[in-house]
């Protein structure tokens, strides 16, 4: 997986909302220190607590047509 384009890859696609989910989650990793590099489900995941509960942050590393995949994954867990 590592590192892998979950979102559309390329200078065409860079600032377009194909993208804008892994800039949103990249923004809050920083805000909250949060690193979001674990492997699972198909996805790097940080953790996060925030007013008391668990926060996943979370990058799915397929293609944006299949990201439901990641994420229903993640959700079953």
């Amino acid at each position: 997986m590592g590192g892998g384009w979950p979102r559309n890859p390329g200078r065409r696609y860079r600032a377009t909302r194909h993208n804008v989910g892994f800039r949103v989650v990249d923004r809050l990793a920083a805000r909250w220190d949060v690193a979001v590099e674990r492997e699972a489900h198909r996805a790097l995941v940080g953790e996060a607590r925030r007013a008391g509960e668990r926060v996943l942050l979370v990058k799915p590393q397929t293609w944006m047509n299949e990201s439901g995949e990641a994420l229903a994954s993640l959700a079953r867990f």
